[in-house]
Order: structure tokens, then C-alpha cells, then sequence
């Protein structure tokens, strides 16, 4: 599962190109946001809370008609939060909270939709994109790193001050499948490891602002 993100990547930059030559207009938006933690948690009661910060990415917009884009999102958050293990389970160690430090990445492709209005220089639009979650922790001495299944959908709007310079603000919500492959697992700093099954979503919600640069 660790290539699966470098995979994904490949492949949707492989559509780039083709997607170029329907439409001459290809739009790049680093940007900064918030983004919302959220939790998941165990039937045995294993909880992970994440803490809400800051991320960073870049969204990569190429023509297919005027107003359809196929998109790319690359999103970034080191992330601190809380684990909390409830006593009476089957591995021996420390019970109760425990602060941990990770990262959440997304990687995904999909479509936007803008619409034309009577003022050219300001684009309301729709997205969803499908890809892949990493999600990863480092803790005495012991890594854990998971690849999952991820989606998000969201709006927002483009106000453009030239034809090639313009602001791009929006709201999307990510939702990651947290059905890891066997049993996931965490360690604490005291070097006692937990295992833990779950079988929800993670979602987080993300408001961002961008720079767009056109081209």
C-alpha cells in the first residue's frame, strides 16, 4: 500500500496532457487553510482524536471545456492529537490519554465545475475528487504509515484579477475510509503497542485561500 499514493499521482498526470489539448487553459493554486481534525474511533473503544491546524497544498486545474476542469489536489497537514486507551484490553501497558503527532496527506483527482456570470472575472464552481489518504504517526520509536481510500467534495469561487492572476477561496470536506487492512496499531512512548480494528470514516472539513495562476 505505500506506492499506492505514488501510483494514483502517475496516473492522473498521465491525463493532464490529454486533457491540454481539448482547452488551452491550465491553472495552478498553491494555497493555505484550515483544516477541521475530527476522530475515529474503535468498537473497543480506542479513540484517536485529531487536533484542528493548518495545511498547505495546491490544486492543479487543466481546460477540458470552458467551464469543466479536470482536477488535482495535493494536501498537507503534520498534525498533533489524542489517543485514548480504555483499560481491559488485551495488551498490557498504560490506559487513558496519550498525546501523538502525525500527518494526514491527500492525494486525489477529479472534475470542476465553474459558471459563467454576467461580471467574466468571477467564477463560482463545484469539485469532487476521488483518491487516496496517508495517514501516518511516529511514536517511540515505532512508525506507522496507512494508505486508504479517500474522496472530497466542495464549493467555492474564483475572482480573477486579470485573465491570469486571480484569488480562489473554498470549502471541501474529505471523507477517508479507516477500514485498515487487518489491524491498525499505535505505540506509545513507554514502547506498549495497541491494536486496534475500525470500521467508520474520517472526516475532515477544509476552508482554503489560493493564489491562481493561469496559463
Amino acid at each position: 500500500m505505500r506506492y499506492a499514493k505514488h501510483l494514483l499521482i502517475f496516473a492522473i498526470l498521465l491525463m493532464i496532457p490529454t486533457a491540454a489539448l481539448a482547452q488551452n487553459r491550465f491553472e495552478v493554486s498553491p494555497y493555505v487553510g484550515w483544516r477541521h481534525g475530527n476522530d475515529i474511533s474503535d468498537v473497543s473503544g480506542v479513540a484517536v482524536n485529531l487536533d484542528s491546524g493548518v495545511a498547505y497544498g495546491f490544486m492543479i486545474d487543466v481546460g477540458i471545456t470552458s467551464n469543466l476542469y479536470a482536477e488535482f489536489i495535493y494536501s498537507y497537514r503534520n498534525t498533533t492529537g489524542n489517543v485514548f486507551i480504555p483499560p481491559g484490553l488485551p495488551e498490557t501497558g498504560p490506559t487513558g490519554n496519550f498525546d501523538i503527532e502525525g500527518k494526514v496527506n491527500y492525494y486525489q483527482g477529479g472534475l470542476l465545475y465553474q459558471w459563467d456570470l454576467q461580471n467574466p472575472m468571477i467564477k463560482p464552481f463545484i469539485v469532487g475528487t476521488l483518491g487516496a489518504a496517508n495517514m501516518s504517526s511516529d511514536s517511540a520509536g515505532e512508525s506507522f504509515s496507512n494508505t486508504q481510500f479517500s474522496w472530497s467534495g466542495g464549493a467555492g469561487i474564483k475572482v480573477m484579477f486579470t485573465k491570469n492572476i486571480g484569488f480562489r477561496g473554498e470549502y471541501r470536506l474529505f471523507g477517508t475510509s479507516t477500514n485498515f487492512v487487518g489491524r491498525g496499531g499505535w505505540c506509545d512512548w513507554w514502547g506498549f503497542c495497541y491494536t486496534f480494528l475500525t470500521n467508520r470514516y474520517l472526516y475532515q472539513s477544509q476552508f482554503a485561500a489560493a493564489l491562481t495562476v493561469g496559463f
